[in-house]
């Protein structure tokens, strides 16, 4: 049986769950704001001055240079091009076409591509829904580097989505990340630690990166760092601490942090 992604990746604020948002939603969204053509189109069209239907011809102009780079065989532009069917920027909406370009693309290396096609396969969108493909392309984007593809591929190992589960596995895609710097992956990579999921636990590395997601403003990880300190786990018993990483959780609205804090006053 799967064991559910709730329990394992969801905390509460408020005294609420509050889901986590799908990390390969977020790849997606993320690697189609950078460096793409038809954006920068968008803002020198609306901020640069162009009025009526030199807009329109700014853009249809664009989108002609984009389709013939992308009919070459140009994997940028190919990309670029599903880009536009996909969200109807440049091109009347159209999930197959967007589907067609971003494979074409991601056949090509195109990491953004390649994350895009993987959720295309994972929601269904311009093509049969597919998970077993879904997890094929996210891997080949993982395995170019990409922070965000290794974050999505340690939660489809996690849930068992398109492959079998695997804590390991998971943990080690979520160690590339955490390794670049990806918060939330350094936040799991403490959880799997101080849990020995996917890991031999050791309460001293949970804390350790506890810490490096702590500094950066998670309050879940502010939290559990607090407790550590108040129960001295992988620690030195540290009061002051506890009640400084409780304070820091509070602050952002953490009403288990606030109890905790209270506690200790």
């Amino acid at each position: 049986m799967k064991k559910s992604f709730t329990r394992r990746h969801e905390d509460t604020k408020k005294g609420k769950v509050q889901p986590r948002s799908s990390s390969l939603r977020v790849f997606v969204s993320s690697c189609e704001i950078f460096g793409i053509t038809l954006i920068l189109a968008v803002l020198v069209v609306f901020m640069g001055g162009c009025d009526g239907g030199e807009e329109k011809m700014e853009m249809d102009r664009v989108v002609a240079s984009v389709k013939e780079d992308a009919e070459k065989g140009d994997a940028r532009a190919q990309y670029e091009l599903g880009f536009a069917y996909a969200t109807g920027i440049g091109a009347p909406k159209d999930q197959a076409k967007a589907f067609e370009w971003y494979q074409k693309a991601a056949e090509q290396g195109e990491v953004r591509a390649q994350g895009a096609l993987a959720y295309m396969y994972k929601e269904g969108a311009g093509v049969s829904q597919n998970y077993v493909k879904a997890f094929e392309w996210l891997q080949k984007a993982a395995e170019q580097g990409d922070v965000r593809a290794q974050v999505a591929l340690g939660d489809m190992y996690i849930l068992g989505e398109g492959t079998p589960q695997d804590e390991t596995k998971s943990f080690e895609w979520y160690q590339k990340a955490a390794m670049q710097g990806d918060t939330d992956s350094q936040f799991y990579i403490g959880k799997m630690y101080r849990r020995g999921e996917g890991v031999v636990k050791d309460e001293a590395k949970a804390a350790e990166w506890f810490e490096k997601a702590a500094v950066k403003d998670h309050f879940i990880a502010q939290y559990f760092l607090g407790e550590m300190y108040r129960d001295g786990q992988g620690v030195t018993k540290d009061l002051a601490q506890a009640r400084k990483w409780f304070g820091k959780a509070a602050a952002q609205d953490y009403n288990p942090a606030r109890k905790e804090l209270k506690k200790l006053k």
